[in-house]
């Protein structure tokens, strides 16, 4: 109810919404209902078991996870204890952007997204670096899946640079983090979750400084061989 005040009270010196206060109050709308809806979903049908929370950090940082599903982005934040404005999420331009679809441009409005090139270049990673910068500064954290798209068939794919690229140039902390359940319960080509488990497993923050940081090819290997350490573990912890 506070929310909805806050989007509908107009200033008393405001005799109509303008137009950059209409967009916002569309997208706070949207986004409100957005999370309301995730948040029925996946508690009342499929259920979230967050494993070692206590290894996030402060905001601002990095999460780093396995890409199996559209339903990624919500698990990863519901079991991250935090609302969903208070997470941005890195989205390849030519699907979530370029593309002539509905759909897409649906994906825009319910989330805050940050567009990335799919071929990494020093203008584009620059341009993501840009873009990333107003989300830090309103202490928002930042979602990226390294494998760069959804996996075919449920295993972890190679994970490109793109991530530890845009960490060392932000100096921000990385949290690898697996995730289990969501490809099969919502893989490619469905639009509404199979009733599953859904595990999230946060491991510990690589911190990153000036003087230590790795280069992006020794971090993106750190990211890559620490989420499957930690799918590792976790099926291990559950025989």
């Amino acid at each position: 109810m506070n929310l909805l005040k806050h989007i509908f009270i107009m200033d008393a010196n405001h005799s109509s919404p303008t137009k950059e206060e209409k967009n916002s109050a569309a997208f706070n709308i949207l986004h409100w209902w957005f999370e309301t809806y995730c948040r029925i979903v996946l508690r009342f049908w499929c259920r979230i078991k967050a494993y070692r929370i206590d290894n996030l950090p402060p905001s601002p940082y990095i999460l780093c996870a396995n890409h199996g599903s559209h339903m990624d982005t919500p698990v990863l934040i519901i079991a991250s204890g935090k609302r969903f404005n208070q997470y941005a999420m890195i989205a390849a331009r030519d699907y979530f952007f370029d593309a002539n679809s509905g759909k897409q441009r649906w994906y825009q409005k319910l989330m805050f997204l940050i567009p990335v090139e799919r071929a990494a270049s020093r203008q584009s990673l620059q341009i993501l670096q840009d873009a990333s910068r107003p989300h830090i500064a309103a202490k928002r954290n930042i979602i990226i899946y390294p494998e760069g798209t959804r996996s075919r068939d449920g295993t972890i794919g190679h994970m490109k640079r793109g991530a530890a690229h845009l960490a060392l140039m932000l100096q921000l902390p990385v949290v690898p983090v697996y995730i289990d359940g969501t490809f099969l319960s919502m893989p490619r080509g469905t639009l509404f979750p199979k009733k599953k488990t859904l595990s999230v497993v946060f491991g510990k923050p690589i911190m990153l400084s000036a003087t230590t940081a790795p280069n992006s090819r020794e971090l993106a290997g750190t990211i890559e061989e620490e989420i499957h350490t930690l799918r590792n573990q976790f099926y291990s912890e559950q025989q």
